[in-house]
């Protein structure tokens, strides 16, 4: 989860990551056109929300939950559809580096 105050939504600009996408690592960012995307594990699996989900300049509580159903995403309290590419394989749960913001 992240609470986030974008001023702008550049193309697939991350605001979480840990590891490498490549070995089993998780992506969170922003998709453009004020959507989230989610990257998660070696797969290559993502999900993206439509736009607009996201306020400009607004503290936003982004939260993405994942299980064998898929990616959910809920921006302030609320579940945000997505469109989801890919099954969710390969998440690693042992220890890897986060970064937070850019």
């Amino acid at each position: 989860q992240a609470w986030i105050k974008p001023s702008s939504t550049p193309a697939y600009h991350a605001f979480f990551s840990q590891g490498n996408l490549g070995s089993g690592g998780a992506w969170m960012g922003l998709s453009g056109a004020q959507g989230i995307r989610v990257h998660t594990g070696s797969s290559g699996a993502y999900c993206d929300t439509a736009g607009g989900v996201v306020t400009l300049n607004q503290w936003n509580h982004v939260v993405v939950s994942y299980s064998t159903g898929g990616i959910n995403i809920y921006v302030d309290g609320a579940a945000v559809p997505c469109s989801q590419t890919g099954g969710i394989s390969g998440l690693s749960n042992t220890d890897r580096a986060m970064a937070w913001g850019s």
